[in-house]
């Protein structure tokens, strides 16, 4: 028995959709990963560096474990680009140019727990941007405009941290 022609037409425009959506797919996911490595190398560059996680046998996955800053020149080109390792838990803008007008680059780190702003140009103001953050657990921010006196708002800002270090005082352990 002979199938009819016009169903055959169909199936087969189904399969070459089906198939331009997996491709589409797969290219998306590529073009992230060729970004992904480009910014890494980047921040290489200008001095930082990426620690990825690891799997039982000790071989990196693609999965950022600490995103470390400390002590480079923040260009626009590497912030602008921060999003595509948003799953770092552990952000580092130590002795940066880091300060307000920046912060918004975190908005898409949800998996946010340990937060090093020291000697950076954040004031009280910016680190209220922050608070949607539930699950920072520690920040520091040593050599900062920050006082003894903006310990408050910090524990109320950040409710499940355990460590606040602010200049001038003992840090705040839970």
């Amino acid at each position: 028995m002979k199938l009819p022609t016009r169903f055959t037409l169909k199936s087969l425009l189904l399969l070459v959709a089906l198939s331009a959506v997996l491709l589409a797919w797969k290219a998306l996911e590529l073009r992230r990963q060729i970004a992904r490595r480009a910014i890494v190398a980047d921040i290489q560059m200008a001095g930082g560096h990426v620690t990825f996680a690891e799997d039982e046998s000790g071989k990196p996955i693609d999965r950022v474990r600490r995103l470390y800053l400390a002590n480079t020149k923040l260009e626009d080109s590497i912030l602008n680009r921060l999003w595509l390792l948003s799953e770092s838990p552990v952000v580092s803008f130590n002795s940066t140019s880091f300060s307000d007008a920046q912060v918004h680059y975190l908005d898409d780190f949800d998996n946010l727990t340990e937060l090093k702003l020291n000697g950076t140009r954040i004031s009280p103001d910016g680190i209220r941007h922050l608070s949607e953050k539930h699950d920072i657990t520690r920040i520091t921010l040593y050599h900062t405009t920050f006082k003894a006196d903006d310990q408050q708002l910090l524990i109320e800002l950040f409710p499940n941290a355990w460590e606040i270090a602010l200049p001038g005082i003992r840090p705040y352990l839970r």
